[in-house]
C-alpha cells in the first residue's frame, strides 16, 4: 500500500470532488464570518441548553437537541445549523454547493461541501457560541408517535459538544463521571433523550420496521503509522441509535410538513427520498433462496419465508438470535439486505420502504446536503419565514438539486468500496508476507454464494472475501457447482472436498497475489466443530 493517503488524495481528484479556487466563494466566505446575521429574524433561544452528540472528531456539527419530558410523553427541540441562511440560491456559495451535492468522508481527512470557514466556524453548532439555527419542536406522545410540529429559526447557544463514545459511557457508569453531562440541564435532557430514543425504536418495531444489524466500520489512517489504515468494525451502541431516531423524527416530520404546506401553495418545491419496496421479482428469489437454503440445512420451519403470509420485517425480528444461530442469521439478514432497492431523491413524494412511512425528507444534514440546504430554504418559505424566490427559478434548481444529490450519493459509495478494497488490500498483502507456515487463517460466515464464488464476511472486518471456486478447485483437486446459490458444493467429495453453504462458520487464508486476474487466490475451510 506504501501510500494510503496519497491513493486517496488522487482517487479523489479522479473523482473531481476537489473544489477550485473562486475568489467570489472566498469573498462571500468572509462576509458571512463579518457579518453572520445573528440578530436577523431570529427568536432568542439561547437559555435553551442544547448540547451537540456526534462522532469523536467531528468538527462540522449540524445538530443540536435537547429533551424534556412533557405528562407521559416529550419535547424534543432540534436545532439544526441554518445554512441556508449563508448558501443561498443565485450566490457562489450555493453554485459551490450544488457543485458538491454533499460532504465528502475518507480515511483521515474530509472534503466539505461549504468552506471550512463555515463548515467548521460560524454555522457549524460550535460550543459556548452564538450560532443561528432552525429549530424544529416536535411533540411525542407516550406511544412514541409525533402529535405536533413546530419549526422556527432562533439563536442558539449549545453548552457542550459531547460524542457517541462519551455520552455511552457516561451512561454506563450510572450518568456520572463526566462534568459536561452531569450539569443538572443537560443531565435532565440527556435522560429524557434516551428514553425518546428508546420509545421510536419501539414505535418502529410497532408499524413493521426491523432494524437489520447494521456495524460502524471505522477507517482511518494509523496515527502510529501514516503509511497504513486503521480499520475496526463495531456494533452501535445505545446514544447512536437514540441519536438516529431523534435525526429520522425530524426527518419525517419535515416531509409531513412540506406534504401539507404544498398541497395549497404551488411555490413549494419539495425534494423527498423515496426507497420502493422490493420487486416482486426480487422477493419470489428471495422466498425461493430461503426455501433452498432451508432444505438445504434441514432448518425448522421458521427459517423458511413465504410471501404473501409473512411479513418480511416481523419474519426477520422472530428469528434465532443466540449462540448457534449468529452466523446463519448474519447470512440471511445480509441477503435480506441486498433483496431491497437503493432509495433515490425525487421531486415527487413515495413511500420509505424501509423507514415504514409515507414520506421522507433530508432536513437533519443541511452544511453537509445540498438537498439539505435547500430543503430548509423551501420549508422556511413555505412557513411563510423567507420570501419566495420566482417559481421558475426553484423548478430549476430543484431538478439541479435531485442530479446533485443523486451523483454525490453515488460518488460516496464509490469512495467507499475504493477504501474498502484498500483495507482488504492492506489485510491481505500482510499476511502474504508471513511465511506460509505462519500466515493466519482468519475466521468469517459465509454470506452469499454465485456460480463463479463465494463471499465470505470476515469477523471484525466490514470487508467481504470473494473466493473463486477455480480456487477451490485447486485446493480440493475437484471442480465446484453453485447449488441454488445457497451452497458451492464439489463434484467429488470423496476426495474430502467440503461443501460451502451460507451461514457456515469458516476460515480464509491469503495463498498468493495473482498478477494476471489483479486478485488474491485464497484458501477456504470450514471451522471444525468443537466439543
Amino acid at each position: 500500500m506504501n501510500n494510503p493517503r496519497a491513493r486517496l488524495e488522487a482517487l479523489v481528484d479522479h473523482l473531481g470532488l476537489r473544489p477550485l479556487p473562486d475568489p467570489a466563494v472566498d469573498a462571500e466566505v468572509a462576509a458571512c464570518i463579518a457579518s453572520p446575521g445573528l440578530d436577523d429574524g431570529v427568536a432568542d433561544d439561547t437559555v435553551v441548553p442544547y448540547v451537540t452528540i456526534d462522532n469523536e472528531g467531528s468538527r462540522d456539527l449540524d445538530q443540536a437537541l435537547h429533551v424534556t419530558p412533557d405528562g407521559d410523553g416529550f419535547v424534543l427541540r432540534y436545532a439544526l445549523a441554518d445554512a441556508s441562511y449563508y448558501a443561498r440560491p443565485g450566490t457562489a456559495l450555493w453554485r459551490r454547493a450544488l457543485a458538491q451535492g454533499s460532504s465528502y468522508y475518507l480515511p483521515g481527512f474530509a472534503i466539505p461541501m461549504l468552506p471550512e470557514g463555515l463548515s467548521e466556524g460560524i454555522v457549524s453548532l460550535n460550543p459556548a457560541v452564538l450560532r443561528r439555527a432552525v429549530v424544529f419542536t416536535l411533540r411525542v406522545d407516550a406511544a412514541g408517535r409525533c402529535v405536533a410540529a413546530g419549526v422556527h429559526r432562533a439563536r442558539i447557544q449549545s453548552r457542550a459538544k459531547l460524542s457517541y463514545e462519551g455520552v455511552q459511557r457516561w451512561f454506563d457508569a450510572g450518568c456520572a463521571g463526566d462534568p459536561r453531562c452531569d450539569a443538572p440541564e443537560v443531565r435532565a435532557s440527556l435522560l429524557a433523550f434516551a428514553a425518546l430514543g428508546q420509545r421510536r425504536i419501539d414505535e418502529a418495531a410497532a408499524r413493521g420496521v426491523f432494524a437489520l444489524q447494521r456495524y460502524e466500520a471505522d477507517v482511518d489512517l494509523d496515527p502510529d503509522d501514516p503509511r497504513r489504515l486503521r480499520a475496526i468494525t463495531r456494533d452501535r451502541n445505545d446514544v447512536e441509535r437514540w441519536n438516529e431516531q431523534v435525526s429520522l423524527l425530524c426527518n419525517m416530520e419535515g416531509a409531513k410538513l412540506l406534504q401539507s404546506l404544498g398541497r395549497d401553495d404551488d411555490d413549494v418545491q419539495a425534494v423527498y427520498r423515496v426507497h420502493l419496496p422490493p420487486l416482486g421479482d426480487r422477493l419470489r428469489e428471495l422466498e425461493e433462496i430461503l426455501g433452498a437454503l432451508a432444505e438445504r440445512r434441514a432448518l425448522a420451519e421458521r427459517w423458511r419465508w413465504r410471501r404473501g403470509a409473512d411479513d418480511l420485517a416481523a419474519w426477520m425480528g422472530a428469528l434465532p438470535s443466540g449462540p448457534g444461530s449468529e452466523r446463519l442469521t448474519q447470512a440471511v439478514q445480509r441477503l435480506v439486505r441486498y433483496t431491497y432497492r437503493a432509495s433515490e431523491f425525487q421531486a415527487r413524494s413515495g413511500p420509505h420502504h424501509a423507514l415504514g412511512v409515507d414520506g421522507y425528507a433530508r432536513m437533519s444534514a443541511p452544511m453537509r446536503e445540498a438537498v439539505g440546504v435547500f430543503s430548509h430554504k423551501e420549508l422556511l418559505e413555505a412557513l411563510k419565514l423567507v420570501a419566495p424566490r420566482p417559481r421558475a427559478e426553484d423548478l430549476a434548481a430543484r431538478e439541479a438539486v435531485i442530479a446533485s444529490a443523486n451523483e454525490s450519493r453515488r460518488r460516496q459509495g464509490e469512495i467507499d468500496k475504493a477504501v474498502d478494497l484498500m483495507v482488504l488490500d492492506q489485510l491481505l498483502g500482510d499476511d502474504l508476507a508471513v511465511e506460509p507456515a505462519r500466515r493466519p487463517w482468519r475466521r468469517g460466515t459465509v454470506v452469499g454464494v454465485r456460480p463463479s464464488r463465494v463471499y465470505v464476511a470476515l469477523d471484525g472486518c466490514a470487508v467481504d472475501l470473494k473466493v473463486y471456486g477455480i480456487d477451490l478447485e485447486r485446493t480440493y483437486g475437484t471442480a465446484f457447482r453453485d447449488d441454488r446459490r445457497v451452497a458451492m458444493l464439489p463434484a467429488q467429495s470423496d476426495r474430502g472436498a467440503p461443501a460451502f453453504v451460507m451461514g457456515d462458520d469458516v476460515e480464509a487464508q491469503a495463498r498468493q497475489w495473482d498478477a494476471e486476474r489483479a486478485r488474491f487466490v485464497i484458501h477456504l475451510r470450514p471451522v471444525a466443530p468443537t466439543g
